[in-house]
């Protein structure tokens, strides 16, 4: 018997599961050679490197994400060595958009290939947008890419408005959030309680005065704003 579905997925599926629901929506894909100029980054992709792909060495040391930037670029300039002698191995994957392509996944390899000179870049390409792309992403972060606290939580941000709007209705438990994101209780607990806390908080986990999941949770549960400023 099928389980009981919950925003137009079933419950207490694997995360891995969720991602092959949300591909099959798209559509099949065929891997392809493509032009790398027809290619373009998602903007609203929580994992952000904040690079310039038309000029990636392009930092501004004044920006207060500066040294992460530079942290990212340098990771990239080492791929970009490696693709300008062997080539991307893995493809990006894309889907069509406007009369381009959008990145589902595989910014790094997309950047650094441009630092490389090369032209052109594999891409598995879906022909529509994935109805579940935020999950997408976040699987392919979770398994590939080391995010900070606040990329981890806009990415949850992001999983829960995309069911929402699909499904018109409210994630409106930790319990909830668990089934349809794939992560353990505990940890959905610390994220429901800052998507749905104050303000405040989410700002210092974007300005990185506070980089711990967990220490956000616990201090977005304290009501009183003038605790929440000391703590």
């Amino acid at each position: 018997m099928a389980k009981k579905k919950t925003f137009g997925l079933p419950t207490g599926l694997p995360l891995a599961d969720i991602v092959k629901e949300g591909e099959a929506e798209a559509g099949s894909f065929v891997m392809e050679i493509l032009p790398i100029a027809r290619i373009e980054l998602d903007p609203d992709n929580p994992r952000c490197l904040g690079l310039n792909p038309v000029n990636p060495r392009k930092l501004d040391v004044a920006d207060r994400l500066y040294e992460r930037k530079k942290t990212a670029l340098d990771s990239i300039e080492e791929l970009a060595i490696n693709i300008a002698r062997f080539k991307v191995q893995q493809p990006i994957k894309v889907y069509q958009h406007d009369k381009g392509y959008r990145i589902v996944f595989g910014e790094r390899r997309y950047l650094a290939s441009i630092l490389a000179g090369e032209k052109t870049i594999p891409a598995w390409v879906l022909p529509d947008r994935p109805k579940f792309l935020r999950t997408l992403q976040f699987s392919e972060n979770e398994h590939h890419d080391k995010l900070d606290a606040w990329e981890r939580l806009e990415s949850v941000r992001a999983m829960v408005g995309e069911f929402e709007s699909y499904e018109e209705e409210m994630i409106r438990s930790a319990t909830t959030l668990a089934e349809v994101t794939g992560l353990k209780l505990s940890m959905a607990n610390n994220y429901f309680d800052l998507i749905r806390g104050p303000d405040d908080v989410r700002e210092a986990l974007q300005t990185r005065a506070i980089t711990n999941i967990q220490l956000a949770a616990e201090i977005a549960r304290e009501p009183d704003f003038t605790k929440r400023q000391a703590a």
